[in-house]
């Protein structure tokens, strides 16, 4: 005969049981459909100037499916001109666990490549931003009519840059 504490302990088991399977699958297996989004701080784009904060964010997914992401699911994340970059932090949004981390763009202008892989090495899409100059006086801008191919251009012409 079964006595009301064991249905009760039983109960509590199954439920047990519900509970720590459901907090695995908020923090699942991460696959590639996880993205990787790294924009300037002030810029708030991938068009970046030098020594401005660059922050990324890591949005965790299975199967399109976002989770709650955790710092033990992912690598360590590499920039192509081998800046260095933040520990992670976490960060709330629409009720989810996202992941970022922040570098300085560094002065060497020109594109870079931001990488980071799953905890199983599988990379997930880098992410991409160009670093660009500020214009100095010594910066030249030249326009040169369409049609006359000269600097001297004709009332309504069309004028491209060289």
């Amino acid at each position: 005969m079964i006595s009301s504490n064991m249905l009760r302990n039983k109960c509590f088991l199954c439920a047990l049981v519900l509970l720590l399977s459901s907090v695995q699958t908020a923090f699942g297996a991460f696959d590639n459909t996880s993205s990787l989004l790294c924009v300037g701080t002030a810029s708030s784009s991938s068009s970046v100037k030098p020594a401005e904060s660059v922050v990324c964010t890591v949005t965790a997914r299975q199967a399109s499916v976002q989770l709650n992401a955790t710092t033990a699911g992912f690598g360590t994340p590499t920039v192509s001109d081998g800046s260095t970059v933040s520990v992670y932090s976490t960060v709330v949004s629409g009720g989810f666990v996202l992941l970022t981390f922040t570098f300085p763009a560094s002065a060497v202008l020109g594109p870079k490549t931001i990488s980071l892989a799953l905890n199983t090495s599988e990379p997930l899409q880098d992410a991409h931003i160009t670093i660009f100059g500020v214009p100095t006086a010594a910066c030249t801008l030249s326009c040169v009519g369409a049609e006359t191919s000269g600097t001297a251009v004709r009332v309504n012409e069309t004028s491209g840059t060289a």
